[in-house]
Protein backbone atom coordinates (compact mmCIF):
# COMPACT_ATOMS: atom_id res chain seq x y z
CA UNK A 1 0.00 0.00 0.00
CA UNK A 2 1.39 3.37 -0.97
CA UNK A 3 0.26 6.36 1.09
CA UNK A 4 0.57 10.09 0.51
CA UNK A 5 2.41 12.25 3.06
CA UNK A 6 -1.00 12.90 4.66
CA UNK A 7 -1.69 9.16 4.96
CA UNK A 8 -4.31 8.76 2.24
CA UNK A 9 -3.95 5.79 -0.15
CA UNK A 10 -2.45 6.61 -3.55
CA UNK A 11 -1.82 3.06 -4.75
CA UNK A 12 -1.36 -0.57 -3.91
CA UNK A 13 0.25 -3.69 -5.28
CA UNK A 14 -0.03 -7.26 -4.16
CA UNK A 15 1.27 -10.51 -5.55
CA UNK A 16 -0.28 -13.94 -5.46
CA UNK A 17 0.56 -17.50 -6.47
CA UNK A 18 4.21 -16.85 -5.67
CA UNK A 19 6.33 -19.86 -6.55
CA UNK A 20 3.76 -21.22 -9.00
CA UNK A 21 2.68 -18.72 -11.59
CA UNK A 22 3.19 -15.45 -9.76
CA UNK A 23 0.97 -12.53 -10.65
CA UNK A 24 0.64 -8.94 -9.43
CA UNK A 25 -2.32 -6.59 -9.17
CA UNK A 26 -1.40 -2.91 -9.17
CA UNK A 27 -3.57 0.19 -8.74
CA UNK A 28 -2.53 3.82 -8.60
CA UNK A 29 -4.77 6.81 -7.95
CA UNK A 30 -3.57 8.44 -11.18
CA UNK A 31 -4.08 5.30 -13.27
CA UNK A 32 -6.14 2.18 -13.39
CA UNK A 33 -5.92 -1.32 -12.02
CA UNK A 34 -3.61 -3.67 -13.90
CA UNK A 35 -3.04 -7.39 -13.71
CA UNK A 36 0.42 -8.69 -14.57
CA UNK A 37 2.36 -11.90 -14.67
CA UNK A 38 5.68 -11.71 -12.83
CA UNK A 39 8.59 -12.76 -15.01
CA UNK A 40 10.97 -13.96 -12.31
CA UNK A 41 14.05 -13.23 -14.40
CA UNK A 42 15.27 -16.77 -13.91
CA UNK A 43 16.04 -18.35 -17.28
CA UNK A 44 18.87 -20.74 -16.49
CA UNK A 45 19.59 -21.98 -12.97
CA UNK A 46 23.32 -21.89 -13.79
CA UNK A 47 23.22 -18.18 -14.68
CA UNK A 48 22.69 -15.16 -12.42
CA UNK A 49 19.05 -14.25 -12.02
CA UNK A 50 17.87 -11.13 -13.89
CA UNK A 51 15.60 -8.50 -12.36
CA UNK A 52 11.96 -9.64 -12.17
CA UNK A 53 9.58 -7.62 -14.35
CA UNK A 54 5.82 -7.36 -14.75
CA UNK A 55 4.25 -8.50 -18.04
CA UNK A 56 0.62 -7.60 -18.91
CA UNK A 57 -1.65 -10.58 -18.25
CA UNK A 58 -5.26 -9.53 -18.91
CA UNK A 59 -8.20 -10.69 -16.86
CA UNK A 60 -8.23 -12.51 -13.54
CA UNK A 61 -10.65 -14.12 -11.09
CA UNK A 62 -11.51 -11.09 -8.93
CA UNK A 63 -14.02 -12.89 -6.65
CA UNK A 64 -11.40 -15.52 -5.80
CA UNK A 65 -8.75 -12.85 -5.11
CA UNK A 66 -11.18 -10.96 -2.86
CA UNK A 67 -11.88 -14.14 -0.91
CA UNK A 68 -8.16 -14.87 -0.55
CA UNK A 69 -7.38 -11.28 0.51
CA UNK A 70 -10.04 -11.33 3.19
CA UNK A 71 -8.69 -14.62 4.53
CA UNK A 72 -5.04 -13.47 4.56
CA UNK A 73 -5.43 -9.78 5.39
CA UNK A 74 -3.27 -9.86 8.51
CA UNK A 75 -3.24 -6.41 10.10
CA UNK A 76 -4.50 -4.52 7.05
CA UNK A 77 -6.99 -1.94 8.38
CA UNK A 78 -10.65 -2.31 7.35
CA UNK A 79 -10.67 0.88 5.27
CA UNK A 80 -7.64 -0.19 3.24
CA UNK A 81 -9.06 -3.67 2.67
CA UNK A 82 -12.32 -2.02 1.54
CA UNK A 83 -10.39 0.11 -0.98
CA UNK A 84 -8.65 -2.92 -2.48
CA UNK A 85 -11.89 -4.91 -2.63
CA UNK A 86 -13.69 -1.96 -4.24
CA UNK A 87 -11.05 -1.64 -6.97
CA UNK A 88 -11.13 -5.39 -7.65
CA UNK A 89 -14.95 -5.39 -7.84
CA UNK A 90 -14.93 -2.41 -10.22
CA UNK A 91 -12.42 -4.15 -12.48
CA UNK A 92 -14.48 -7.35 -12.36
CA UNK A 93 -17.58 -5.43 -13.52
CA UNK A 94 -15.61 -3.93 -16.42
CA UNK A 95 -14.35 -7.38 -17.47
CA UNK A 96 -17.84 -8.89 -17.22
CA UNK A 97 -19.32 -6.04 -19.23
CA UNK A 98 -16.75 -6.52 -22.03
CA UNK A 99 -17.41 -10.28 -22.10
CA UNK A 100 -21.16 -9.66 -22.35
CA UNK A 101 -20.58 -7.30 -25.28
CA UNK A 102 -18.36 -9.86 -26.99
CA UNK A 103 -15.22 -7.74 -26.75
Amino acid sequence: MWLSPTGSPIGFQFCYDKGKSEHAVTWTKSGSLTHSQVDSGEVDPLQPKATPILQPDGSFNAPLLIQRLRAARGTLPDELLALVVSKLETQNKKISSRKNKGV
